[in-house]
């Protein structure tokens, strides 16, 4: 092995004093204004070349101007007449931890500071980045602030400020990233300006898909992630359809957080589903076939351990003798595409479930029987959450499998969907071929697509 001091002996120090030099690049808080100096350092640290995405907003009607010394009174002057929009929802809870970092440690001027938005003619609009940072200042001596300025294009709008307002919020984790009830907040603002257009109380489903996708858009630009990203995480889609049902006469899609509070709503609004010595129902998620497997196993474990501790008791459930029933759930659906969402979710839940089972049955566990599924453990059915399915699946009912799958294969995947025909039940499945998931697979992408 090779020594490495070769690499180290007779090599300048290239960082000589740096200890020295930290001291540079913060200015204590008692100080009465900032320098020519300081300018200097924090543009040479924070700028668009080494942060770009805190100056990228030439597409949402925002260009990067210039860095400067801005008196105080100056500043508060504009902000008194701009339109002091808030990009988050109450208070920045770092509020009290930014502050002390300041008053111990300095102002860093390696940090982003003060943003600010202009019109063409270089009139105030609002400061939509660092308002925590320029309320701590307010207790100090300093007499000016370093602000950076951004002047409108003809792609600017008040809901494009408001999205870049929370995306700045997003980059800053010590300032307060933004959180989902931030976003919500945002998107309500967003709304209210009317630039999205109207989405009215009786909108029918491509209303809705429309005004669901610009929606996810705003999100998108919010967190400067992937459309992709968005549409896969429940919580921003649950704020989407939160966001639509404010607006709506009617609900149009049900969101389950969990399964015991779907069975808690289906005992509650119907005569069913009540759990007794032979009856046991239950809701799983249709996002996760193997996590339903192990939630029945902790399931039997508990059943098992009810008799075990209390071997005379009648209020345990059977578990040798009774049926134990899964009612598939969607949790949030995707209020831009529910239909797909409904469809390929479950159907791509059975196709696992099938998998799963066989690779079980025939090659995880040996035996000189055949081994089969035991018939008492089953899929019961699957929650209807659409009110657009109504005419073909009752909205807010458990359907069984069959019929989903009839469903699926003669309206959906033919896009029927709009046809007023009742659905036949069909026991097929546990017939899917390679080329029913193929196809499925297919439409839905399209679908998904569109």
């Amino acid at each position: 092995m090779k020594n490495l001091l070769t690499y180290v002996k007779n090599q300048t120090q290239p960082f000589e004093g740096h200890e020295k030099n930290l001291e540079k690049y913060f200015v204590s808080i008692n100080s009465r204004r900032f320098s020519e100096d300081d300018l200097k350092i924090h543009m040479e640290s924070f700028n668009p070349i080494i942060h770009p995405e805190y100056y990228s907003y030439e597409r949402l009607g925002l260009d990067y101007v210039n860095t400067v010394l801005m008196p105080k009174d100056v500043l508060d002057k504009n902000i008194e007449s701009g339109q002091r929009q808030k990009y988050r929802y109450g208070v920045n809870k770092s509020y009290e931890k930014i502050r002390r970092d300041i008053v111990d440690k300095g102002i860093n001027l390696r940090n982003k500071m003060i943003f600010i938005a202009i019109d063409r003619e270089g009139n105030f609009i609002d400061l939509f980045s660092g308002n925590t940072f320029n309320n701590i200042l307010e207790s100090s001596n300093l007499e000016n602030r370093i602000v950076s300025i951004f002047r409108t294009n003809d792609k600017f709008s008040n809901s494009n400020l408001i999205k870049i307002g929370v995306h700045q919020n997003t980059l800053i984790n010590p300032s307060g990233e933004a959180t989902p009830t931030d976003i919500k907040f945002a998107l309500t603002e967003i709304v209210q300006t009317g630039e999205l257009g109207t989405l009215e109380k009786n909108a029918n489903s491509k209303q809705r898909s429309r005004y669901a996708g610009q929606l996810i858009d705003a999100i998108t630009d919010m967190v400067g992630e992937k459309r992709s990203y968005v549409t896969k995480r429940k919580q921003l889609m649950k704020i989407v359809s939160d966001v639509m049902d404010e607006q709506l006469a009617d609900k149009a899609i049900f969101s389950v957080k969990h399964g015991v509070d779907l069975m808690n709503f289906l005992r509650e609004n119907s005569n069913q589903y009540d759990n007794s010595r032979l009856m046991y129902y239950t809701s799983f998620s249709n996002s996760h076939p193997s996590k339903a497997i192990q939630s029945m196993a902790g399931d039997w474990s508990n059943f098992k351990d009810s008799v075990r501790n209390n071997p005379h008791s009648s209020d345990y459930f059977n578990y040798e003798r009774g049926t134990y029933c899964v009612i598939l759930h969607g949790g949030t659906i995707n209020p831009e595409n529910p239909i797909a969402d409904f469809f390929t979710k479950n159907m791509s839940f059975m196709d696992q479930w099938n998998k799963n089972m066989n690779f079980i049955t025939s090659d995880l566990l040996s035996s000189d029987k055949e081994l089969k599924q035991n018939p008492r453990i089953m899929i019961y059915g699957m929650f209807q959450p659409l009110k657009d399915l109504d005419h073909i699946l009752p909205y807010l009912s458990v359907v069984t499998v069959e019929e989903f799958v009839d469903a699926y294969e003669n309206y959906f995947l033919k896009g029927n969907l709009m046809n007023n025909k009742s659905v036949k039940s069909s026991n097929i499945v546990e017939n899917l071929t390679d080329d029913d998931i193929d196809e499925y697979t297919e439409d839905a992408e399209e679908l998904m697509a569109a």
